[in-house]
């Protein structure tokens, strides 16, 4: 599933009607035809059945769309109110044909902002003022006036296509902006909708399929796509029932320090569990007892007394597949020192978190020594620590691109909507997982998926970072079944591994429109 830019978006409603052919307003049609069976069915609660809707409509195309919807509504036991907001002497072509068809086929009557009246209830409140064509920040004036006062009223409010005052394609930094309960969207996402700082105006996101032109679709060019989980059943899949342990891959987890064994733990687990062939722990003597009860599996080698050093060197880093380092590695000197010499050496790409993240952004030389193809999992934080700072998502997505670049490096910039991204310049977004994965412990279970699928698919670590982001977020989503958010613990991601697993060997994971970012 492709992120469109609003262009792009404009570009396909125009070559899905001249190819399929289809008229615009018959294309508009069935657009608000497929939000208001959606909206009716899906998101509409019992509290509001009966309750008058009011939407507000600009004068452009989302405006049209407006209509539409309302004309819909008359079949429905409740009043509608269309507040127009614009001049109407000034309209798009199919609103004006909208605006004639509801006044012609419906009992409504449409009212200007300045003479609308609002009801004393609760009610149904729909936005189709702007969509996604904004070009500047709304600041003052009749626009303005409509957001504040559409803000102020009291119901359950739903945004058609985007909030309007919300730019699709930038991050919005001044203006007044729609705060929608719901927005629903068609057929593509827009960048936006993955922006951290957006979600009080978006509320939960809903992409509807219209029928735009699936050939035009795929020959549109963009740098991001959603994840799809069915790309990485192979990754998930046994092949033959002759393979031995040696063809599932051999793996290298080093961290655990004196007060953070339990990274390692985590890591580990997650590793066995997503199906490395041979587990090696290199870890300092304090943890090697706790991480052998927990995961017997493991092979462990002593790299240090309480925290990781020198004790590394007796190994021999050419006989693994992957390597994951930081999960409860630790900062001292000896650390770091330890830290320079191995990656001075290691051939293979690295996956890196938590303190190995951190001794890279304090010691930034030893970027230069990070083998291409490795991968990086950090938070905002961390993320901040390694590349400095940024005012929103859209600054952190170019400074990523631009890390990756540079670096020939894979980055996964973990969050509610974590960012897989590529020294290609090409990224994914995954909208799987839920909150209570913002919990300590659940990168480093990630971390451990990592190492494993890498250990298997070496020549791709991008592929390899998507599949693990991928196979990380179900779990949390499986598990959950079974769970809360609220005391949701990083190990209960493996409650859900075996189920998710075997679904995505099987590509029976749901992926179907409706689709909720």
């Amino acid at each position: 599933m492709k992120i469109v830019s609003s262009e792009q978006m404009r570009a396909l409603d125009q070559h899905t009607i001249e190819h399929e052919p289809i008229s615009s307003i018959a294309l508009m049609e069935r657009a608000a035809a497929t939000f208001y069976d959606y909206s009716l069915n899906e998101i509409f609660q019992p509290q509001y059945n009966g309750l008058p809707w009011i939407i507000f409509c600009g004068t452009g195309n989302n405006g049209g769309d407006g209509l539409v919807i309302a004309r819909m509504s008359k079949e429905l036991p409740c009043d509608t109110h269309v507040v127009i907001v614009g001049d109407l002497e000034k309209v798009s072509d199919d609103f004006k044909v909208n605006y004639k068809r509801l006044i012609e086929e419906t009992t409504i009557k449409p009212v200007l902002l300045k003479d609308f009246v609002p009801p004393s209830t609760d009610a149904m409140l729909i936005d189709a003022i702007f969509g996604s064509g904004l070009n500047r920040a709304v600041k003052k004036g009749e626009f303005a006036e409509a957001i504040q006062q559409f803000n102020d009223l009291s119901g359950l409010k739903i945004a058609v296509d985007i909030p309007s005052g919300l730019f699709a394609d930038q991050p919005t930094i001044e203006g007044s902006v729609i705060h929608a309960d719901h927005t629903i969207s068609f057929q593509l996402p827009k960048l936006s909708f993955f922006a951290v700082e957006n979600e009080a105006y978006l509320g939960n996101v809903h992409l509807l399929d219209i029928g735009l032109s699936q050939k035009a679709i795929e020959q549109t060019f963009t740098s991001g796509e959603m994840l799809d989980p069915h790309q990485y059943s192979e990754l998930f899949q046994v092949r033959s029932r002759h393979i031995h342990k040696g063809m599932r891959g051999r793996s290298l987890i080093i961290g655990g320090g004196k007060n953070t064994p339990g990274a390692a733990i985590l890591s580990a687990e997650a590793s066995i569990r997503s199906g490395i062939g041979l587990l090696t722990c290199a870890i300092p003597q304090n943890a090697s007892t706790a991480l052998l009860q927990r995961v017997p599996e493991a092979m462990i080698h002593i790299a240090g007394n309480e925290y990781w050093d020198e004790g590394l060197s007796q190994l021999d880093l050419d006989g693994f597949d992957s390597i994951a380092i930081g999960p409860g590695l630790g900062k001292e000197a000896k650390t770091l020192e330890a830290f320079r010499n191995l990656l001075a050496k290691v051939k293979q790409p690295l996956v890196l978190d938590a303190d190995a993240i951190n001794l890279l952004s304090e010691n930034r030389e030893l970027l230069e020594l990070l083998p291409k193809g490795s991968v990086l999992t950090p938070h905002l934080g961390e993320f901040k620590r390694l590349v400095g700072s940024f005012e929103n998502s859209f600054e952190a997505l170019e400074l990523g691109l631009r890390f990756t670049k540079k670096h020939q490096v894979v980055l996964i910039l973990k969050g509610a909507f974590t960012f897989i991204i590529s020294s290609d310049g090409s990224y994914k977004v995954s909208n799987r997982g839920h909150a209570g994965m913002a919990t300590g412990g659940s990168g480093d279970v990630l971390t451990g998926i990592c190492a494993s699928i890498m250990a298997r698919c070496k020549d791709n670590t991008y592929l390899a970072a998507q599949a693990a982001v991928t196979l990380h977020g179900i779990s949390a989503e499986i598990a959950l079944e079974s769970d809360a958010e609220l005391g949701f613990r990083a190990s209960h991601i493996f409650r859900g591994m075996r189920t998710a697993i075997s679904s995505l060997s099987q590509k029976s994971i749901n992926h179907t429109y409706p689709l909720k970012v």
